[in-house]
């Protein structure tokens, strides 16, 4: 009890190991795990800051009635492809440059990019900025489960439904600032 089987499907060999076998964990390891964490929590924080802020950015624009409902659909719809395509797109970056390196400039471009919607007058200038949001918040959720996943492998172990449970707590807990 208390161990299992990992079955390796590149060197179709079986390890035999136990659950908390962190011999691979450093302290840069540990470091990166802390670092993914908040991470995590930035991410759900701004998706928490958007969504309570929809309200406001809908009377902001003039958006009532069904054409305004039409028209917040077409932002929501921007700033979900451009999520999309950030998520494919990124791709290319990550094998170039490592998620570290990506990490760094969406962690700080993603927070910037909601500023503009704050400013935003008419419909089309709204819908190109979601459309960086979204774009961003692409980038940097694959960067961040790139991540994720590299630090995964050092623990040898599943980590990643508690970087994930850090999305919504940081949604919970920063989303409120």
């Amino acid at each position: 009890m208390g161990q299992y089987l990992i079955i390796s499907s590149l060197s179709q060999e079986v390890v035999l190991m136990n659950k908390r076998d962190n011999s691979l964990v450093t302290p840069k390891i540990r470091q990166a795990r802390i670092a993914t964490f908040a991470g995590f929590m930035m991410v759900g924080a701004m998706m928490y800051i958007w969504s309570t802020g929809v309200t406001a950015f809908r009377e902001q624009l003039g958006l009532s009635g069904d054409a305004g409902d039409a028209n917040f659909g077409i932002i929501a719809f921007g700033i979900g492809l451009g999520s999309a395509a950030g998520s494919f797109l990124v791709g290319r970056f990550l094998d170039i440059f490592g998620s570290k390196r990506v990490i760094y400039i969406t962690a700080i471009a993603y927070p910037l990019s909601i500023l503009p919607m704050g400013y935003a007058t008419s419909v089309n200038f709204a819908v190109g900025c979601g459309v960086v949001l979204g774009l961003l918040r692409g980038a940097i959720d694959t960067a961040f489960n790139t991540h994720g996943v590299q630090v995964e492998r050092h623990y040898r172990r599943p980590i990643m439904s508690a970087f994930h449970a850090f999305y919504s707590l940081g949604g919970f807990l920063l989303g409120k600032l």
